[in-house]
């Protein structure tokens, strides 16, 4: 193995996924992995320069996140290179289906859900290797007085400013439902049935919301792997719309409950108009700065979106900082995580988010416990939930 070629593109989703690239770059260095960038927001003239000077440099694999549409009609170029490449997607396939089933002859994709893994097995074509890695938690490049690691220690813990914090932006309910609204009558229709399906049956994943939606409103109980494949992609939109209702009704519940916790990201203004109660929202942050935040909160709030069997990089990256994570639960973390007397984090159950509160606020009271959960968090994080253990699974595929 001597060089990978990483893509980079424009700075969406908070720059969050060229800083990935930068991340796993890194870690490449440190196995002594060369790497090189392909910068996809030049201009086309430029970015075929950048591309040719990047290949002749040497390339084993490519590999981007979320970079399926920039390839897509690309295929006879890196068919003609005969080099895998690597698609590592964030969200659910179904909103990349259309352009992750292309004609690369060595196309492969990582997930971060094992239920995604099986949706692309088994709906999706043309890929040739389906992996689950999860992103890696964020240590942010940071030093005190020399120090390769921030301190830690009990003295630290209990000098944090924040008892409770929330990293996370809002985008309001009624402009996603004016999308939906906006849909061809059957499409929307779907999505409004798979919205109602999941508010419903908080355990059940999005492939299993989308056949019962195409039962309901299309009227057969034999739903083809093609319509699958067709109409998934065009469900995005609900799906999004129960990403921002389970974070808007967690908030909710605090407000009511009194607990206190500190808010981080756009879009929670809209909930001032109803009262915050004893939350304090704060200035949008940037993805390295949401690494700053868990340093100084004893407890990091985390809900998951909509991953029923895998894992958001909010929770390794709280745990590498030493903050007790409190998240919803899944299949995944409850095979992966200790939830006993040992516990490695604190759960809820979304299918009861009223009694989310009351959880966070027992612990958040009990500090000698809280502490316990962040040693054994930070640990666990540091030995198998950091990007150089995710790098070095990635290899593992090449």
């Amino acid at each position: 193995m001597k060089r990978i070629i990483l893509f980079k593109g424009n700075g969406i989703c908070y720059n969050t996924l060229n800083i990935f690239a930068d991340i796993v770059s890194g870690e490449l260095s440190k196995l002594g992995i060369e790497s090189g960038f392909v910068d996809l927001s030049l201009p086309a003239d430029e970015l075929g320069d950048n591309f040719e000077d990047e290949v002749k440099k040497g390339c084993d694999a490519f590999l981007g996140f979320n970079i399926g549409d920039v390839l897509f009609g690309c295929e006879n170029l890196f068919n003609y290179l005969k080099k895998p490449v690597f698609d590592w997607i964030v969200d659910h396939p179904c909103e990349h289906a259309p352009v992750i089933q292309n004609n690369i002859n060595d196309f492969n994709v990582i997930c971060l859900d094992r239920d995604h893994k099986i949706f692309i097995e088994k709906y999706l074509e043309g890929i040739n290797k389906v992996a689950f890695i999860p992103l890696g938690g964020y240590y942010a490049p940071e030093t005190v007085a020399g120090q390769s690691e921030l301190p830690f220690g009990r003295d630290q813990f209990e000098s944090r400013r924040y008892d409770i914090s929330f990293t996370a932006s809002h985008i309001p309910l009624p402009g996603i439902m004016n999308k939906i609204d906006s849909l061809p009558d059957r499409m929307r229709k779907i999505s409004l049935t798979i919205i109602d399906y999941l508010k419903q049956n908080r355990d059940s994943t999005n492939e299993e919301a989308l056949i019962y939606a195409l039962n309901e409103v299309i009227g057969t109980k034999d739903v083809g792997n093609e319509i699958i494949r067709k109409i998934g992609f065009y469900t995005k939109t609900a799906l999004f719309y129960m990403r921002q209702y389970v974070r808007e009704e967690f908030v909710k519940n605090l407000i009511k409950s009194g607990v206190e916790a500190h808010l981080f990201g756009v879009g929670w203004e809209e909930l001032e108009g109803e009262g915050l109660g004893n939350i304090i929202i704060h200035a949008p942050i940037s993805y390295e700065e949401t690494s700053h935040i868990a340093y100084d909160s004893r407890i990091s709030i985390n809900i998951l979106p909509w991953f029923k069997n895998g894992l958001h990089d909010r929770i390794p990256t709280s745990m590498l900082k030493g903050s007790a994570v409190f998240t919803d639960t899944n299949k995944y973390i409850n095979e992966d995580f200790s939830l006993a007397e040992d516990r490695e984090l604190i759960t809820f159950d979304m299918k009861d988010p009223e009694s989310a509160p009351a959880i966070l606020e027992a612990f958040a009271k009990d500090r000698d416990k809280l502490y316990d959960i962040a040693v054994r968090g930070r640990k666990k994080a540091k030995e198998r939930f950091g990007w150089n253990s995710r790098v070095r699974e990635f290899l593992s595929l090449l």
